[in-house]
């Protein structure tokens, strides 16, 4: 049996037909639906889908069971197709049941890659809403950004992007400034709280917030080094909608790509930012920047309050997951009515794409 990968968001399909007729779908989601329906155009019968989830086994999905990872020994004939963004720790958990990981001819390809099979569903299904994105944005650069962004996904080609003219979370109005109060979400190595920290200057603070038991240390002695590190105020718990433990990955190489998932192999503590700023007793909030690896709607969720009270200046990544192009934006409007959007882009491999807002009724 061979596992054949779907990276994040899309399947690419070499020049040729498709070769097998059966598969099995690993993340009975969102987008294990549009996996197989997209399978299911080319020809594909999806027999079932895997997922590590307990509740969803022997439950049905799209017509067909879900089952535990246990039961993929009774498919031995069917190709492993990974439908689920948390690709890298699904693919390692298969190769811990000891499934040939071999890549054939489903093949990966990073973030927010797609091939010219894909236009139908991108451009057709999803038109309205990324229409409604590029009208609502608030210059030609961020539509000129957006719209080239979206080209590539359609074309599988990203030679079609165009790069933003200003550094990443340096937008020249929705960017960290003297005095402010700035919360970190997905701070890493501490190199966007380091930057934020010197924009904020003596009389402001950052709240830098890393749950990763590897990235953490890095962190401080990264601010321990910098000469300014007394500006932030390091937390090591991560952001949600709610307080919890939740199963984390690091099994990702790259240290920036760790991750909450059903299947981590330890346990991070996080809590709202709501309920964050209450202990702390905050009274303003300038600006969020949320890199958290496709978990942007839960921090957002769990920010609510403060978005409403504050109305901060918001930097939130959009490219782990596809719906994120538009679906965050949708949600911030339905928290707080108001604001005013850019997206800026700021990696030639499709990723580091993050919408920026500033509530139109801030000073700039």
């Amino acid at each position: 049996m061979s596992l054949h990968a779907l990276s994040n968001h899309y399947l690419w399909l070499p020049d040729g037909p498709v070769t097998f007729r059966r598969a099995v779908l690993f993340g009975a989601g969102l987008l294990g639906s549009k996996v197989k329906a997209l399978l299911e155009y080319y020809g594909v019968e999806v027999l079932a889908f895997v997922d590590n989830n307990e509740q969803l086994w022997g439950t049905q999905k799209d017509g067909v069971p879900v089952l535990s990872p246990h039961d993929l020994s009774g498919y031995g004939d069917c190709r492993i197709i990974v439908s689920s963004m948390y690709f890298d720790s699904i693919f390692m958990q298969l190769r811990r049941m000891g499934f040939d990981t071999t890549i054939g001819r489903v093949c990966v390809r990073s973030n927010l890659a797609g091939a010219a099979e894909f236009r139908p569903w991108v451009y057709e299904k999803v038109r309205d809403e990324i229409d409604s994105i590029l009208v609502g944005l608030a210059d030609d650069e961020s539509r000129r950004v957006f719209s080239s962004l979206i080209h590539s996904i359609g074309k599988g080609d990203y030679g079609f992007l165009s790069l933003s003219t200003y550094p990443q979370y340096a937008h020249p109005q929705v960017r960290a400034k003297e005095g402010d109060r700035v919360i970190d979400v997905g701070a890493m190595n501490g190199d966007t709280s380091l930057m934020f920290a010197d924009f904020v200057g003596d009389e402001g603070k950052v709240y830098a917030f890393e749950p990763s038991e590897e990235n953490y240390p890095w962190m401080i002695e990264k601010l321990q080094a910098s000469g300014i590190g007394q500006r932030v105020a390091p937390v090591k718990m991560g952001l949600w909608d709610k307080r919890a433990e939740l199963r984390f990955s690091t099994e990702h190489s790259e240290p920036g790509c760790h991750q909450i998932t059903e299947h981590g192999e330890s346990l991070i503590h996080v809590v709202s930012l709501d309920s964050f700023v209450e202990k702390e007793g905050l009274d303003r909030v300038s600006l969020i920047k949320s890199d958290v690896e496709g978990a942007e709607p839960q921090v957002l969720a769990g920010a609510a309050g403060t978005i409403r009270e504050f109305r901060p200046k918001l930097q939130i990544s959009i490219y782990h997951q596809v719906e994120h192009l538009w679906e965050i934006k949708q949600q911030i409007d339905a928290i707080q009515p108001g604001y005013c959007y850019f997206v800026g882009q700021h990696s030639l491999k499709g990723t580091e794409t993050v919408l920026y807002a500033v509530f139109s009724d801030l000073d700039e």
